[in-house]
């Protein structure tokens, strides 16, 4: 089930990505993670067997990482051993991925961002667009669990209290953090329309 229609999933493809930025290389993001893509954390969220097929499959180069030993070209990694084993992701993303590839895992996301708030918020679907996609933005910055803290801004948004959930928003260390990222969100929140 999809919370956003395919003209708000690719304004909040284009507002991430504004966000987060979009590097192919694994860098470490602010909190010392290594990170790719659009801000997929491969130490905490990682690949999933799929995510991991695609990129083998998209590229022969990665073939190798399959190898347990270069020595013995018979015993191979499964897609499983390598998911779950943050080293092994790394190891395979270690000379990049392309922008369609960070595309593909931002999609993912966006998904997985979109089902865990209609699992967790029961008033989500009453929203307009905008309100979804300021949820969807901080969701995908802050985990689901990050976002569930957030407790007197969901409470408000719940009731329709707009403005007091972007106040919510500007006074929490998150947006002392993320700066103009939360500005932009509060000011979509309080007026509903994109910023």
């Amino acid at each position: 089930m999809s919370l956003l229609n395919s003209k708000y999933k690719k304004i909040l493809k284009e507002l991430l990505i504004k966000h987060e930025g979009l590097v192919c290389e694994i860098y470490q993001c602010s909190v010392g993670k290594n990170t790719i893509g659009v801000g997929r954390n491969l130490d905490a969220q990682g690949l999933s067997i799929k995510e991991v097929e695609a990129l083998i499959a998209n590229n022969n180069h990665r073939v190798d990482i399959l190898h347990k030993d270069n020595n013995n070209m018979s015993e191979m990694w499964t897609l499983a051993e390598i998911a779950n084993d943050s080293e092994r992701v790394k190891a395979l993303c270690q000379g990049g991925i392309t922008t369609d590839e960070a595309l593909y895992l931002l999609d993912n996301d966006i998904d997985l961002v979109q089902s865990q708030l209609i699992r967790n918020l029961n008033f989500i679907g009453r929203l307009d667009d905008v309100r979804k996609l300021v949820l969807c933005d901080m969701a995908f910055n802050l985990g689901i669990t990050g976002l569930l803290k957030f407790k007197r801004m969901l409470k408000a948004m719940e009731l329709g209290n707009y403005s007091m959930a972007a106040d919510e928003m500007l006074q929490s260390k998150w947006a002392k953090q993320v700066g103009q990222r939360a500005t932009n969100l509060a000011d979509m929140m309080r007026q509903g329309v994109i910023h």
